[in-house]
């Protein structure tokens, strides 16, 4: 995992991936020391295989090193500063997060993983990832039973950065989680239509979402 070829440590991460669905044959450890490794990754390939294995690895043991989190919190901004975090690798990242979210696993600090859910939807339009808006809204309403405060910080904190983009998509994801979890009357909803940022198109899908 240390050579200087992406080729190698993506090849080197395929086979660990393929060799763990043998039961116990990637350890805690094992997956500690990896992330150690991969702590300054910039190439999108290897994120995006590393996200595969993390995805594999916590739905088979139903636990989350802590450095998990941190890694991922650095893989947006990495490869942003450079332009290359794009539709696969927040894919792969979407993914990770939602197993780790699904697993509810005792040791899991749900405030340092609603950070990073929050960054993804602040680093890309999910319009370039595939099933992006059924994806995001299976994260975030499984966030939801983590953090009953997110979707409350996401309106009033990032959806008026996320609407200066332009990333609708995003927000529609944000206003369908609203609707799943509370129903349509949840006043998240009308904070929405409310704020200054929501734009004709947002109002229409809050509409078409409260059955109008």
């Amino acid at each position: 995992m240390q050579s200087i070829f992406p080729g190698v440590r993506a090849n080197a991460l395929s086979a660990i991936a393929h060799l763990s669905t043998s039961e116990n044959s990637l350890t805690h450890d094992d997956l500690t020391t990896l992330c150690q490794l991969l702590f300054q990754e910039e190439n999108q390939n290897v994120a995006r295989l590393w996200c595969n294995l993390i995805s594999q690895w916590v739905r088979q043991h139903q636990c989350v090193p802590p450095i998990v989190l941190d890694l991922l919190t650095e893989i947006p901004s990495r490869l942003s500063a450079q332009h290359l975090f794009e539709g696969g690798t927040a894919r792969a990242m979407m993914d990770a997060l939602k197993a780790i979210a699904q697993s509810e696993a005792q040791s899991l600090d749900s405030a340092a993983l609603s950070q990073v859910v929050r960054k993804l939807l602040l680093s890309i339009h999910i319009v370039q990832v595939r099933n992006s808006e059924s994806e995001m809204i299976d994260l975030l309403s499984a966030m939801n039973r983590l953090d009953r405060q997110l979707l409350s910080i996401l309106i009033h904190e990032d959806c008026p950065l996320i609407a200066r983009h332009g990333w609708v998509r995003n927000i529609f994801a944000v206003v369908k989680t609203i609707r799943r979890v509370e129903g349509q009357r949840s006043e998240l909803l009308n904070n929405i239509l409310a704020a200054d940022w929501c734009t004709p198109e947002i109002r229409s899908v809050i509409l078409e979402v409260r059955g109008g």
